[in-house]
């Protein structure tokens, strides 16, 4: 029978981006491992490939983006950041962060805590 114990600390991840990000977040894609899961919150309309458990969240607008966005740093993000058995990533594209800037105060807040 096969161990369902961890072996390390699960690979999580926020991955954000827009249409002038597409390029490099498809690289940052296709380096995460099969185990991985999160959420890709990206405004734009286009497929991207994901590893199994990482879902693909498509936004209208930069509103939807920045609510999008404080939304799973609510979920995902708890004030107990110090848990050895998880390990968060978080990648925000040139283009997203811009359009982040100043409407988002969880990205502010995640960059002060990581």
């Amino acid at each position: 029978m096969r161990s369902h114990r961890r072996r390390g600390p699960l690979p999580h991840v926020l991955a954000v981006g827009s249409d002038a990000d597409l390029d490099t977040l498809r690289l940052v894609l296709d380096l995460l491992p099969e185990g991985a899961y999160g959420q890709v919150i990206v405004r734009s309309d286009d497929a991207l490939p994901t590893p199994p458990r990482v879902t693909v969240h498509h936004v209208r607008d930069d509103a939807e983006l920045a609510e999008a966005v404080a939304a799973w740093t609510a979920e995902w993000m708890p004030d107990e950041h110090d848990d050895p058995d998880r390990a968060v990533s978080l990648w925000i594209g040139a283009d997203a962060a811009e359009r982040l800037h100043g409407t988002c105060p969880a990205v502010h807040a995640l960059a002060v805590r990581l």
